[in-house]
């Protein structure tokens, strides 16, 4: 069986009922794929106990029918896995976000699963139906989540040989392969991804990663230049083609003035927030020998490291 027809485009079916409106805030997140919503507590729980049990837990949809929803608009989603919070209850209405990236909406209660019942919802599907391609693409994201990388890839490859039409799918594998350092297997699932979506440029932000990791440099360097182009928002790729132009074991491809500017990008999307960037930054500025800017940056940076509450700004984007 294959995928949903609707799977392919940004916007899914619409949902009946209409949901509750808020202001919707947009930004796409960096990895293609499904909508991944990854939970603690249980669904079946959650309905026992009142809505408020659903408030702060995590969850995953349960079909392509799902979307989120903005009174009458479906949130973009573009096709990514993106991690989500239940962050607000309106009678039957969730409202989830995607824990910083951007994406928020709307969406039924009966839509999602809890994250440690998911496994087995999905199990079930195949069970019933060995060609759900859908079912196994899910299971094989939970996986994932859980670090379960071969289970992962074998889900993975059932749903690629029921369908190997879509671009996310392959991007997803990708990621399991680069989890396991398996580069050079990384890099022929992401080029399958960007063959059949050739605008895919977090496809090739992550392929310039593993190309890196390979020490192909101008590849790496080719493929950090390409998404920018696609995407200029992509500041993973701007923060990833800065670091490589300063760090590059091969000084035939280090060029300190490029590092600048592409850390200024990468700063500037992230709104001079991101301590990775700004460190990356004030490494550039050395590297150009500009020490008094290289100073100033460093410190900011370790201002806002000092401040977080967590690690997820200093590890969000991989060096």
């Amino acid at each position: 069986m294959r995928l949903p027809e609707e799977m392919r485009h940004a916007a899914w079916r619409p949902l009946a009922a209409p949901a509750p409106a808020e202001r919707p805030i947009w930004r796409s997140a960096s990895r293609i794929g499904i909508a991944l919503f990854l939970a603690a507590p249980g669904f079946s729980i959650a309905q026992q106990q009142g809505e408020g049990s659903w408030l702060g837990r995590r969850v995953v949809q349960k079909s392509s029918d799902f979307a989120l929803r903005i009174e009458d608009q479906i949130v973009d989603r573009r096709r990514f896995i993106l991690f989500y919070r239940v962050e607000k209850v309106n009678g039957p209405w969730l409202w989830l976000n995607d824990e910083g990236k951007g994406v928020s909406g709307w969406v039924k209660a009966d839509q999602v699963v809890a994250f440690e019942e998911a496994n087995s919802f999905f199990s079930e599907r195949i069970r019933a139906n060995r060609e759900d391609a859908f079912a196994y693409v899910m299971r094989a994201a939970i996986y994932q989540e859980r670090k379960q990388l071969d289970s992962a890839l074998v889900d993975y490859a059932v749903a690629i040989k029921l369908d190997p039409t879509h671009a996310w799918v392959y991007n997803n594998r990708g990621i399991a392969w680069t989890d396991k350092d398996e580069y050079d297997k990384a890099i022929a699932d992401y080029t399958r991804a960007i063959a059949i979506d050739p605008d895919g440029a977090e496809v090739l932000y992550r392929r310039g990663l593993a190309w890196r990791e390979m020490k192909q440099y101008a590849k790496a360097i080719a493929d950090f230049e390409l998404p920018v182009r696609a995407n200029p928002r992509l500041d993973e790729a701007y923060a990833a083609d800065a670091w490589l132009r300063i760090t590059c074991p091969d000084p035939t491809y280090r060029d300190a003035k490029r590092a600048v500017e592409s850390a200024m990008r990468a700063c500037k999307l992230m709104d001079w927030k991101d301590p990775y960037a700004l460190s990356t930054l004030a490494a550039a500025y050395t590297a150009a020998q500009d020490f008094t800017s290289a100073s100033h940056w460093h410190k900011v940076a370790a201002e806002l490291a000092a401040g977080a509450k967590d690690d997820k700004n200093r590890t969000r984007v991989k060096r």
